[in-house]
């Protein structure tokens, strides 16, 4: 497609089990929010980690290992897309249209058989025809690559087959997963899932502080206010589509975007497709 050959992305999740966070929960959940607005990347840069000699260090059990960390904290939307499939059908049926519509550097398919299980093409059957082009350093960096996609489509088939539900607040269930307590990150939250409009100012009076205290304290979990506001945004407008609501432009107001264009920026920026094709995905 023309469009591969002129923005070649990389879903974020990829990356970050090549450039894991670490364990201390603050870190985790400052990723979980930047992969939420920020969820896809040039997949040159991509290649670029991928071919860093530290990266080979990581073995398949930590790679699943954190993979399935990472996962369960990925607000993302289209964590959201793969993880509410009812069944192995409709996740194959999501997974192929997504990597259609998205401008992905290296597309894969998933095929099921007469039995309805899901097996991944091998590597010579992706379906990007400019693949070839984008290795960038031999073998064992192509090699890393698949590993880390298999880790990926095994923990979200793996999730899909437990049917867990996705919570319409996920930043704040993953503040309850990884046990932080700092009470002011909570509030905050808390506040712009209620009203995502509220401007720093606004939360700040809200939660009986000053703006520079509010600031100080985003900032000690790694964070600042724009950035959780547009991850909670995003949240709410994936739960508004998920729920199967119509207008776009009323979905984009009630979560604080101004209108339907503002939405389909930030959206696209998370996601790599816009949110009329990410409702036909669900459909």
């Amino acid at each position: 497609m023309q469009h591969r050959q002129h923005t070649r992305l990389s879903y974020h999740l990829l990356a970050s089990a090549l450039s894991y966070p670490g364990d201390d929960a603050r870190a985790l959940f400052a990723w979980s929010v930047r992969a939420t607005v920020h969820g896809m990347l040039s997949h040159e840069s991509y290649l670029r980690q991928a071919a860093q000699p530290q990266a080979y260090r990581l073995g398949d059990d930590r790679m699943q290992r954190q993979m399935s960390i990472l996962g369960d904290l990925d607000a993302n939307a289209v964590a959201d897309l793969m993880q509410t499939a009812t069944g192995p059908a409709q996740f194959t049926l999501r997974w192929n249209g997504y990597n259609q519509l998205a401008p992905l550097g290296v597309s894969t398919r998933l095929c099921s058989n007469d039995t309805n299980d899901n097996t991944r093409d091998d590597a010579a059957q992706q379906t990007n025809p400019s693949r070839q082009g984008l290795d960038i350093s031999g073998h064992a960096t192509e090699g890393l690559r698949e590993q880390v996609m298999a880790a990926c489509l095994d923990y979200l088939q793996t999730k899909n087959a437990l049917a867990a539900e996705r919570s319409d607040r996920h930043l704040l269930e993953n503040l309850d997963r990884l046990g932080l307590q700092e009470q002011a990150l909570r509030d905050v939250c808390l506040y712009l899932y209620e009203e995502p409009w509220a401007d720093l100012p606004a939360s700040a009076k809200k939660l009986a502080c000053s703006s520079r205290s509010l600031q100080r304290a985003l900032h000690q979990a790694g964070l600042g206010f724009a950035g959780l506001r547009m991850a909670i945004r995003l949240n709410l407008v994936s739960a508004a589509i998920r729920r199967g609501e119509n207008s776009l432009t009323g979905i984009a107001h009630a979560a604080g975007f101004y209108d339907a264009a503002h939405l389909d920026h930030s959206w696209k920026q998370a996601t790599g497709i816009n949110p009329s094709q990410y409702r036909q995905l669900l459909a």
